[in-house]
């Protein structure tokens, strides 16, 4: 909830893009290291550990970087300072009391709740289904051996990080949804993705249900179309979301607002990871790897 939806939009994309480029890194380090050959355990730890390093190198950097920006007028008296006048000694004034914050929160959540829930689903859903389902999908029939099944995994995550990416960076269309796409419709919408692609994938993944030659296609073009309606749909709900607040809303509120939208993003995302943990070690445990014809 900033002080505009192209700001939260520019946001949203750079959070996608950081998922892009922890992909990239993965894979040029993989290729520099053993080019297109399969790779063992031992050269798997070797390469995480240099890819731990180099990512520790280039968050210092970024640090510095950030540190390095000149802050603006904007900058020192909203966010350093609070607010140069009256409203702001007042939302200060009131964020000081605990009964102040639930009121507020309370608040919040009557107007956010459908925004909330389509972030929560959203996100539910896409880790829910990736990485690890379609990563360990049988993409090479009848043993699931070969290059291109040493390669499925980063083939599955570099698809969804690019997607996603792009489904956060189409600014016109972005623009549109925050116009036209209510929350409850947005809401609608998240159920509705959950419900197409919780049977495509999975039916292509474990257990696979028909032939691994089509199936990985069919994971592929679908995790490619998750993660575009990922960074899409979440990034509509969090630019339209400020727009459910009454125009006189007092800040307290509106802030309470934002952290209820970050709560459900994180929820979505735990529960998301929590449900695939839970599939992988009951109902598909069996299935995970496994080539259409050899269960």
């Amino acid at each position: 909830l900033f002080p505009s939806s192209l700001t939260t939009q520019m946001v949203q994309a750079g959070n996608g893009a950081c998922g892009l480029i922890v992909s990239l890194v993965q894979i040029a380090a993989r290729l520099l290291s053993n080019g297109l050959k399969p790779i063992g355990k031992a050269q798997l730890e070797k390469l995480t550990q240099a890819f731990i390093t180099l990512m520790g190198v280039l968050c210092a950097a970024l640090i510095l970087v950030t540190l390095s920006i000149r802050r603006t007028t904007f900058y020192g008296i909203y966010v350093e300072q609070g607010s140069g006048g009256k409203s702001g000694e007042g939302a200060t004034a009131q964020a000081k009391s605990k009964l102040a914050l639930v009121k507020a929160s309370c608040t919040a959540i009557k107007h956010v709740w459908p925004s909330f829930l389509a972030i929560s689903i959203t996100f539910w859903t896409s880790l829910t289904l990736w990485p690890v389902i379609p990563g360990r999908t049988c993409a090479t029939p009848p043993d699931g051996k070969g290059t291109l099944q040493t390669w499925w995994f980063e083939i599955i995550i570099l698809a969804f990080n690019l997607s996603d990416y792009i489904g956060r960076s189409f600014r016109g269309s972005l623009s549109w949804g925050a116009l036209n796409l209510s929350p409850k419709r947005q809401l609608f919408f998240a159920i509705v993705r959950a419900f197409i692609f919780l049977p495509l994938i999975l039916t292509g993944s474990a257990p696979q249900m028909y032939d691994a030659t089509i199936a990985r296609w069919v994971v592929l073009v679908s995790i490619v179309a998750l993660g575009l309606s990922n960074g899409w749909l979440s990034t509509v709900s969090f630019m339209r979301a400020p727009k459910a607040l009454p125009p006189d809303t007092p800040n307290l509120i509106a802030e309470q607002a934002s952290s209820v939208l970050v709560i459900g993003l994180f929820l979505g995302i735990s529960m998301g990871c929590f449900t695939a943990y839970a599939l992988g070690r009951t109902l598909v445990k069996d299935s995970l790897g496994v080539c259409f014809g050899s269960q």
